[in-house]
Protein backbone atom coordinates (compact mmCIF):
# COMPACT_ATOMS: atom_id res chain seq x y z
CA UNK A 1 0.00 0.00 0.00
CA UNK A 2 1.55 3.38 -1.09
CA UNK A 3 1.93 5.95 1.60
CA UNK A 4 -1.16 7.87 -0.31
CA UNK A 5 -3.29 5.95 0.68
CA UNK A 6 -2.35 4.65 4.09
CA UNK A 7 -2.66 8.62 4.70
CA UNK A 8 -6.18 9.09 3.05
CA UNK A 9 -7.28 6.18 5.26
CA UNK A 10 -5.81 7.35 8.68
CA UNK A 11 -7.07 10.65 8.02
CA UNK A 12 -10.57 9.49 6.73
CA UNK A 13 -10.55 6.95 10.15
CA UNK A 14 -9.51 10.05 12.20
CA UNK A 15 -12.56 12.22 10.75
CA UNK A 16 -14.98 9.24 11.20
CA UNK A 17 -13.89 9.16 15.20
CA UNK A 18 -14.34 12.72 15.56
CA UNK A 19 -17.68 12.78 14.01
CA UNK A 20 -18.66 9.74 16.30
CA UNK A 21 -17.33 11.10 19.85
CA UNK A 22 -19.23 14.72 18.70
CA UNK A 23 -22.02 12.98 18.41
CA UNK A 24 -21.82 11.29 21.83
CA UNK A 25 -19.82 14.21 23.66
CA UNK A 26 -23.17 16.56 22.28
CA UNK A 27 -26.11 16.59 25.11
CA UNK A 28 -28.92 16.31 23.21
CA UNK A 29 -31.45 17.24 25.70
CA UNK A 30 -31.81 20.76 26.48
CA UNK A 31 -30.72 22.71 29.43
CA UNK A 32 -33.57 24.09 31.71
CA UNK A 33 -34.63 27.52 31.50
CA UNK A 34 -34.87 29.52 34.65
CA UNK A 35 -38.00 31.02 35.36
CA UNK A 36 -39.05 33.01 38.84
CA UNK A 37 -41.97 32.00 40.19
CA UNK A 38 -43.56 34.86 42.53
CA UNK A 39 -46.90 35.66 43.93
CA UNK A 40 -49.27 38.19 45.56
CA UNK A 41 -52.45 38.81 47.42
CA UNK A 42 -54.90 41.00 46.06
CA UNK A 43 -58.36 42.11 47.13
CA UNK A 44 -60.57 39.22 45.63
CA UNK A 45 -57.87 36.73 44.39
CA UNK A 46 -54.46 35.51 44.95
CA UNK A 47 -51.72 35.92 41.94
CA UNK A 48 -48.46 33.47 40.78
CA UNK A 49 -46.30 35.02 38.35
CA UNK A 50 -44.30 32.89 36.46
CA UNK A 51 -41.78 35.13 34.76
CA UNK A 52 -39.98 33.08 32.15
CA UNK A 53 -36.73 34.10 29.73
CA UNK A 54 -38.35 33.87 26.64
CA UNK A 55 -41.64 32.37 25.52
CA UNK A 56 -42.29 29.03 26.28
CA UNK A 57 -45.91 27.24 25.66
CA UNK A 58 -47.74 25.99 29.06
CA UNK A 59 -51.02 24.60 29.68
CA UNK A 60 -52.71 25.08 33.14
CA UNK A 61 -55.10 23.29 34.71
CA UNK A 62 -56.98 22.67 38.36
CA UNK A 63 -58.14 19.17 38.93
CA UNK A 64 -59.53 19.18 42.53
CA UNK A 65 -58.01 21.18 44.63
CA UNK A 66 -54.72 20.76 42.44
CA UNK A 67 -53.43 23.25 39.76
CA UNK A 68 -50.98 21.64 37.53
CA UNK A 69 -48.97 24.03 35.13
CA UNK A 70 -46.72 22.28 32.61
CA UNK A 71 -44.37 23.76 30.15
CA UNK A 72 -43.76 22.58 26.73
CA UNK A 73 -39.97 23.03 27.60
CA UNK A 74 -38.11 22.56 30.32
CA UNK A 75 -37.53 25.09 33.28
CA UNK A 76 -36.34 24.99 36.88
CA UNK A 77 -37.17 27.50 39.41
CA UNK A 78 -38.31 27.45 43.36
CA UNK A 79 -41.84 27.89 44.02
CA UNK A 80 -41.55 27.54 47.68
CA UNK A 81 -42.42 31.32 48.31
CA UNK A 82 -45.91 31.46 46.83
CA UNK A 83 -47.30 29.24 49.80
CA UNK A 84 -46.02 31.56 52.35
CA UNK A 85 -47.46 35.10 50.52
CA UNK A 86 -50.49 32.62 49.39
CA UNK A 87 -50.87 30.62 52.40
CA UNK A 88 -54.80 31.31 52.58
CA UNK A 89 -55.26 29.70 48.84
CA UNK A 90 -51.82 27.23 48.56
CA UNK A 91 -50.73 24.27 51.05
CA UNK A 92 -47.15 23.65 48.89
CA UNK A 93 -45.86 24.92 45.64
CA UNK A 94 -43.04 22.93 43.78
CA UNK A 95 -41.84 21.67 40.53
CA UNK A 96 -42.73 18.36 40.30
CA UNK A 97 -39.78 17.84 37.56
CA UNK A 98 -38.69 20.14 35.03
CA UNK A 99 -41.74 20.67 32.53
CA UNK A 100 -44.66 20.74 36.10
CA UNK A 101 -45.05 22.93 39.01
CA UNK A 102 -47.36 21.80 41.06
CA UNK A 103 -49.73 23.85 43.51
CA UNK A 104 -52.05 22.56 46.26
CA UNK A 105 -54.96 24.46 47.10
CA UNK A 106 -56.41 24.51 50.14
CA UNK A 107 -59.94 24.95 48.51
CA UNK A 108 -61.58 25.03 45.47
CA UNK A 109 -60.91 27.68 43.42
CA UNK A 110 -61.65 28.93 39.74
CA UNK A 111 -58.86 29.83 37.25
CA UNK A 112 -57.91 32.53 34.86
CA UNK A 113 -54.86 32.45 33.40
CA UNK A 114 -52.64 34.17 30.58
CA UNK A 115 -49.82 35.75 29.41
CA UNK A 116 -48.50 39.27 30.01
CA UNK A 117 -45.08 40.70 28.45
CA UNK A 118 -43.74 37.35 28.63
CA UNK A 119 -44.82 35.87 31.80
CA UNK A 120 -47.30 33.29 33.01
CA UNK A 121 -50.04 35.05 35.24
CA UNK A 122 -52.70 32.67 37.17
CA UNK A 123 -55.09 34.18 39.24
CA UNK A 124 -57.07 31.96 41.38
CA UNK A 125 -60.41 32.81 43.39
CA UNK A 126 -61.88 30.36 46.25
CA UNK A 127 -65.33 28.84 44.90
CA UNK A 128 -67.95 27.75 46.60
CA UNK A 129 -67.39 23.59 47.38
CA UNK A 130 -69.43 21.31 44.40
CA UNK A 131 -71.70 18.46 45.63
CA UNK A 132 -74.61 17.66 47.20
CA UNK A 133 -75.62 20.14 50.26
CA UNK A 134 -76.21 18.43 53.66
CA UNK A 135 -79.92 17.43 53.80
Amino acid sequence: MSLGKMVSRYLCAGAIGFLVAMVFATDSSQAAEPVTVRAGEHADFARIVVDLPRPIGYTARITGEQLTLSFDEAVSGDASGVERVLDKHIRRAAFADDRQMIVDLTGPHSMKNFVNEGSIVIDLRPTAPTGNPAA
